[in-house]
């Protein structure tokens, strides 16, 4: 009777697939020249570059100021088109030649964009993203910078307020008497005030508050350790604002003067459940003039809505404030932030659970710091306070970045990291003894040191390693970012940048399979990070091609076919090729099995072999992969003991020379 065996050799290594989100952080550090960057003691910034593409040999644009550098970087066109040459942003173009955040909506308008920034940039450039920081002219923190833009990428864009106007309701409460007037001296905070039910401010309950005399309530007692005892003196903050005071309600915040003129009243009225508590600054003085400044809170009971009534809000000439901010000051909502007298104005906020609470895909974090330095001390690496800048600026990045990769889902993304700047600077003054004393960089633009700055773009997938040859330019930060969002360039955009530094990855193949005989089922795997689709070819190495996912195949018969897959993309083709070796074994006749003894089988160590009216010749054998691990030649030699015991566990094929015919025996060790 005939036997037939099949055996079967596999060689595979299995891959972890998965689909990952693309997301872009993009960092700019205002006025950092690339060789102070190179010098100073910046780790975070340098595992950056060694996880992506830089140069440290990049160029700016014709006007060296930061209006312009940026604009240039955001818009992806120089000067000459987008013609914004200064830092009063006059006559912008932009509406022809926008900003990135809007050339990527127009491509996939689900993306959330985002900017956190202090200077002008997001009030002259970046304008309309789903979440941009307001300007405050009192604060250039980078710290708080770094502080937002950590807490946006660990918990996404938190709940917030909405604002409408309403129909002005002053309900004056000053009758109500001494008993509810709250006395406060200039620059500083009431005792808790009960609220007389829990009132909902940000998703967070409270039943107390704190009055400052400066024209604001805070759910947060105060900070007796900050300056003004804690008082938000003397100039307000364009709300929201990390920095202290924070969880507050602005109705008018100043630097104002309670003993100089006017009274402040707190009074809870009606009945549960629609009870309303009223906070009252009424005619209360400007420290700076006797200009009054009359308005008032109003907090709902059940719906916790807030209005805000402003008879009278009269300008010292100072910015006054109207507006909310959360416990952090990572959230919140501007209402006014400005120098205008406000008269007779009503507003309704209401707090909406979804709004705002998305997670960012795109962001943006602007460092300003360095270049206020090197204005104050010099653009020079020589310079301790303009290099001890750019040392503290790598610590931020350091936060950002920590927070970044803390994100419950960042296994799953694929993170874009961009730091660049808008232009270097030199010293243009010097003491006597030679020393930099100031710095600056407007008009220099025919200077290396002011016109050279430095590209960096980190991905350890999708970036190339090393340094960009020939150097990139200042416009092609936004193409890069826009290839690497998988977002086709439109001609129309009239782009003067391309895409530097992006890698173009071909696919990750894989493959496994199952046998059943000769007829073997194919499983592909292929993972293709490229923006566009892929195709696939199957080579079955018998003359078979094929173009289909997970394919069946029969294979002719014996032998070892070396079975590929192709995978192709817009970057290229990688392949994978695993060996399959049939091996169809033609037995003898049952009797034979009565001239050969091997015993014992399953065996332990040693293995003993006889013959009976055959002649063999010579034995051979093989692992389950295929492999000759062990072959003897016999002479004569009938009855032989094999030793076997420095095999490791498994099946074994040993094929037995004859005069006549090769015989198989299959062992197993246990």
């Amino acid at each position: 009777m005939l036997r037939i065996y099949f055996f079967v050799f596999i060689f595979f290594t299995s891959v972890n697939i998965f689909s990952q989100n693309r997301k872009v952080l993009m960092i700019g550090i205002d006025g950092c020249r690339p060789d102070a960057l190179n010098l100073a003691h910046t780790p975070n910034i340098d595992s950056l570059i060694a996880n992506g593409a830089f140069s440290l040999q990049a160029q700016t644009g014709n006007y060296t100021v930061s209006g312009a550098g940026w604009a240039n970087t955001f818009t992806g066109v120089w000067e000459s088109k987008h013609n914004i040459t200064s830092n009063a942003f006059t006559s912008p173009n932009l509406a022809n030649f926008p900003h990135f955040f809007s050339l990527i909506k127009q491509s996939k308008p689900e993306i959330v964009t985002a900017s956190v920034d202090r200077w002008k940039i997001n009030n002259y450039i970046l304008s309309d993203g789903d979440y941009f920081t307001q300007r405050n002219v009192n604060d250039f923190s980078d710290s708080m910078n770094a502080r937002l833009a950590a807490n946006f990428l660990t918990h996404g864009f938190k709940p917030n307020y909405v604002h409408n106007e309403i129909p002005y309701n002053f309900y004056d409460i000053s009758f109500l008497g001494s008993y509810y007037e709250v006395i406060l001296n200039d620059d500083e905070v009431s005792a808790p005030i009960n609220i007389g039910f829990n009132f909902d401010y940000f998703g967070s309950s409270y039943n107390e508050l704190y009055i400052s005399s400066n024209g604001y309530v805070s759910f947060s007692p105060p900070n007796t350790n900050n300056t003004y005892n804690g008082s938000g003196c003397c100039e307000s903050e364009n709300l929201p604002d990390a920095h202290y005071p924070n969880n507050v309600i602005a109705l008018g915040w100043e630097d104002l003067d309670p003993p100089e003129g006017g009274e402040i009243f707190a009074a809870t009225l009606g009945t549960a459940p629609n009870r309303y508590c009223i906070i009252q600054f009424n005619e209360i003085e400007h420290t700076q003039s006797s200009n009054h400044v009359t308005s008032q809170i109003v907090l709902r009971e059940t719906s916790n809505d807030i209005e805000i009534h402003i008879k009278e809000l009269q300008s010292d000439g100072g910015f006054h404030s109207i507006g909310v901010e959360n416990i952090d000051g990572s959230t919140g909502t501007s209402i006014s932030f400005s120098k205008n007298n406000i008269y007779q104005k009503g507003y309704l906020l209401q707090f909406q659970n979804q709004n705002l609470d998305k997670d960012p895909d795109v962001l943006f974090v602007y460092f300003r710091d360095v270049d206020e330095k090197g204005h104050d001390h010099g653009f020079d690496v020589t310079v301790s306070e303009y290099m001890s800048q750019i040392e503290k600026t790598d610590l931020y990045i350091k936060r950002i970045i920590d927070s970044l990769e803390s994100r419950p889902s960042f296994e799953n993304e694929e993170w874009l990291i961009t730091v660049s700047t808008d232009h270097g600077g030199l010293c243009d003054t010097h003491l006597s003894n030679g020393t930099c004393n100031t710095g600056h960089h407007t008009g220099f633009q025919n200077h290396p040191e002011v016109k050279t700055i430095f590209y960096i773009l980190s991905n350890k997938n999708y970036t190339v390693k090393g340094p960009i040859f020939p150097p990139p330019n200042i416009v092609d930060v936004i193409p890069s970012i826009m290839d690497f969002l998988c977002i086709d360039i439109d001609p129309n955009w009239q782009l003067d940048g391309q895409s530097r530094g992006i890698l173009c990855p071909k696919p990750i193949v894989d493959f496994d399979f199952q046998v059943n005989g000769l007829n073997v089922d194919f499983y592909d795997s292929i993972e293709n990070k490229a923006c566009d689709s892929f195709n696939i070819l199957w080579d079955f190495d018998d003359g078979i091609l094929d173009s289909t996912n997970n394919p069946n195949h029969n294979f002719n018969g014996s032998g070892t076919y070396n079975v590929c897959l192709n995978a192709t993309n817009e970057c290229g083709t990688n392949q994978i090729c695993k060996s399959l070796t049939f091996l169809v074994i033609n037995g003898i006749n049952k009797q034979s099995d009565r001239y050969i003894s091997v015993y014992p089988n399953p065996f332990k160590e040693n293995v003993n072999i006889s013959f009976e009216n055959i002649t063999p010749k010579n034995l051979r054998l093989f692992d389950i992969s295929g492999k000759l691990i062990w072959e003897r030649p016999i002479i004569g030699d009938l009855n032989i003991e094999l030793p076997f015991q420095d095999l490791d566990k498994g099946q074994y094929c040993l094929v037995i020379e004859t005069e006549t015919v090769p015989i198989h025996k299959y062992l197993i060790k246990i």
